[in-house]
């Protein structure tokens, strides 16, 4: 398990780090709320991403069954939902309400790393119902 949750989700949660902290040391500014915001849009689209991976595990199919194509959909509308909440604020998020403070980021980067935490549930509720059908 440890493996594949390295390869599906560690792997591209630190992918999108880097991005984001190049984005921010090649950027002529501080990092902002919109920066922000659009790491965690990433973390949610990472997530989405990983969730295809939920198919292709061969343990997964035997624990979850036919369950799992239902835990995929649902995982993959709760991040597009998640991500619709991050695109709102965006587009109706005053300007003067935009401030660089860590607690005005957080709700945005609380919000992204629920969306992996949603797909990383699903593979270890998976792992953990072993013999459940």
């Amino acid at each position: 398990m440890q493996e594949y949750l390295l390869a599906h989700l560690a792997i591209p949660f630190f992918a999108g780090l880097v991005v984001l902290a190049i984005v921010v040391v090649s950027g002529r500014e501080k990092i902002n709320w919109d920066a922000a915001n659009d790491a965690a849009l990433d973390m949610t689209i990472l997530s989405i991403g990983a969730t295809g991976s939920l198919f292709m595990n061969h343990t997964l199919q035997e624990h979850l069954g036919g369950r799992i194509s239902l835990y995929g959909v649902l995982a993959v509308l709760a991040n597009l939902l998640l991500s619709c909440v991050l695109a709102y604020r965006r587009r109706w998020k005053p300007s003067d309400l935009r401030s660089p403070t860590f607690l005005n980021m957080l709700p945005d980067l609380v919000l992204g790393g629920f969306a992996l935490s949603l797909t990383t549930g699903i593979f270890v509720m998976g792992y953990m119902n072993g013999g459940a059908k």
